[in-house]
């Protein structure tokens, strides 16, 4: 049986830039069973985007709070 995924996070790194500035060049959209993950690139260069995922039942709970799980990462490179 397949557990219904209830939240997803995608984290946007880059080498010497700090991942705060980066945060709002990544969104996250969930439609049904589509996730989308819309990256607007400001720059070139060798980015990091780390996905998590949390299930709907999660109780698993570190200080209250559910746990994200790590679901995929991928390489990319820009050149604009």
């Amino acid at each position: 049986m397949v557990k219904p995924l209830a939240e997803f996070v995608a984290s946007l790194h880059k080498n010497r830039v700090d991942d705060r500035n980066l945060q709002g060049h990544c969104q996250t959209l969930i439609r049904g069973d589509i996730v989308r993950i819309q990256v607007d690139f400001y720059e070139d260069g060798q980015y990091g985007l780390d996905i998590y995922t949390r299930e709907n039942s999660s109780t698993i709970s570190n200080g209250g709070k559910q746990l994200l799980t790590h679901c995929c990462k991928y390489l990319i490179n820009v050149r604009m």
